[in-house]
This record gives C-alpha cells, sequence and structure tokens, in this order.
C-alpha cells in the first residue's frame, strides 16, 4: 500500500463543527478517505496529489480556521493502513447490507454479507456516495441483469451486484492497486467478477442493463455519452460522486443524452441519482 499523508483537524468547541461541509470539500481536492469522531477529523491523500497551497480553496476552512487546530502528518504505507484498519467498523446500508472486513464476524441471518478488507481505497461503504449508490441499487431487480462498474475501487458495488444474482459483471478502473483490489475482494466474497483496467476494457458484451459511476462530476459529465452508448434500452445508470449544487449540471447533462432522472437522494452533502435510458 502507497504512503500517504493524512490532514488531522481538531476543534476546539465540539458546536463549531460542521464536518460534512468540510469532507465534501476536501473530496473535490482529491482526499478520498476520512475518519470522524466527536472532535476530530481525518482526511487521508496520496502525497502525489497534495497540495497545501490548494486548501485555501475551501471556502469552510476559511470560516473556521481561528476555531480548529490543524496539522499534517506523513504515514508510511505500513503505518496508515494498520492504523486504518484497527478504526474500521462494520456498518448496515439500507437495513440489509452489512459491510464488513475479514476480520469481523459474519452479521446475522438474512443481512447480504459484504466483505471488504481495508485498503484504505475510496468505497468502503463508509462515504456517503458509496452508501447512496448501495441504497439505489437496493431498490432494483439486478437478477440476471448484465452491470457494468465504472471506477470500482474496491469493487464493493460490482460484488453487492453479483451477491444480488446478476448474469455478469465488469468492473473497471484507471487504477491498477484498485483493479487488484477488486479481485481480491470478490475472491474474498466467493463471487466472478471480470475486473480491468479501464485502458484494457473492450465491450465483451452487447450491451449492459445496469451502469454503475460513483467518480467525480468532471468525469460523469465527459463520459456521459459513453455510459449510454453501451447501456440497453431502458437500461439504468446510477451516478454518484457529485455535489448538491452540482446536481442540476449533471441532470442536464442526462437529458441531452436521452437519460430520465427516476430518483436521487441526498447524503450529507452528496447526491446519488439514478436515471433510466429512452
Amino acid at each position: 500500500m502507497s504512503e500517504c499523508i493524512e490532514l488531522n483537524i481538531e476543534w476546539k468547541n465540539e458546536e463549531d463543527l460542521q464536518q460534512d461541509i468540510f469532507v465534501a470539500e476536501l473530496s473535490a481536492l482529491g482526499f478520498f478517505c476520512f475518519e470522524e469522531d466527536k472532535t476530530h477529523l481525518r482526511a487521508y491523500i496520496y502525497p502525489k496529489d497534495f497540495d497545501e497551497s490548494r486548501l485555501e480553496e475551501c471556502f469552510y476552512l476559511k470560516n473556521v480556521f481561528d476555531k480548529i487546530k490543524i496539522k499534517t502528518i506523513f504515514h508510511k504505507s505500513e503505518n496508515w493502513n494498520a492504523e486504518w484498519e484497527k478504526n474500521y467498523k462494520p456498518i448496515v446500508i439500507s437495513e440489509n447490507v452489512y459491510i464488513r472486513a475479514p476480520f469481523h464476524s459474519p452479521p446475522s441471518q438474512g443481512l447480504l454479507d459484504i466483505i471488504i478488507a481495508p485498503k484504505m481505497a475510496f468505497g468502503t461503504g463508509h462515504h456517503a456516495t458509496t452508501s447512496g449508490m448501495i441504497e439505489l441499487l437496493m431498490e432494483v431487480d439486478i437478477k440476471g441483469k448484465k452491470v457494468l462498474d465504472v471506477g470500482c475501487g474496491t469493487g464493493i458495488l460490482a460484488i453487492v451486484s453479483a451477491k444480488r444474482g446478476a448474469a455478469t459483471v465488469t468492473a473497471i478502473d484507471n487504477d491498477p492497486e484498485a483493479v487488484e483490489n477488486t479481485i481480491a475482494n470478490a475472491l474474498e466474497n466467493n463471487v466472478e467478477i471480470d475486473a480491468l483496467l479501464r485502458e484494457n476494457f473492450k465491450l465483451k458484451e452487447d450491451f449492459y442493463e445496469i451502469i454503475l459511476a460513483n467518480i467525480t462530476r468532471d468525469v460523469l459529465l465527459v463520459d456521459m455519452k459513453w455510459y449510454t452508448d453501451l447501456l440497453s434500452e431502458n437500461g439504468y445508470l446510477f451516478l454518484s460522486g457529485f455535489l448538491i449544487e452540482q446536481h442540476q449540471q449533471v441532470k442536464r447533462k442526462a437529458i441531452e443524452n436521452n437519460l430520465i432522472e427516476l430518483k436521487y437522494i441526498k447524503k450529507h452533502q452528496w447526491v446519488t441519482a439514478l436515471y433510466k435510458l429512452t
């Protein structure tokens, strides 16, 4: 696992704490994982992506700067991954999806058991966009469908799809480490997923009936036509990774590409939306 930089923020007074806003702004700067408690926010970023001067872009940070203590901490891989594992806790989404690490006990009967090794990769279910995607995904019939997960991260959405009976599941990402994580997590969950780098992706299916894309607003806008070209008629497109104020821009782009918005949900500052190709 790569080295990482931790941005450690401590609030002097708990009543001043508005972590959701801060998490949203830091996510836009490339921070990909967060730990929160009553007085601290710890945000993690790869050294290659860290530019301290860009913190000035955080509107919220400017407003609370005199109310917090902030420091940056460099972690070698063996240290920060161990720290993350120590703080990683199981969660339940939509009342029936149980997400845990391999070292946690299985859930009670009746819950969909999803095992994700905590490798600090985006997509452990703890972030609002991942949980939002799973929540909407649980409302659609997956059984027998051909699914494509774009920007798979840990493979969590692909694994949920496979465990709910998808006919085929393909997962792609630009990051080789994400592909490796997805392959490992698929094996851990005893499901079959075709995981590969996006640059190596070639259309194996005539179409996909479900496409999942939890990435960023900019990527979603650029790739919207590509998604619709890969979708079957009446196929579903799940999108997340954009903020509330970016929702209308994403929706307009979707409409331009013959998609209709069926539903959207807001979690903290993030939106997850479900579209259907007409």
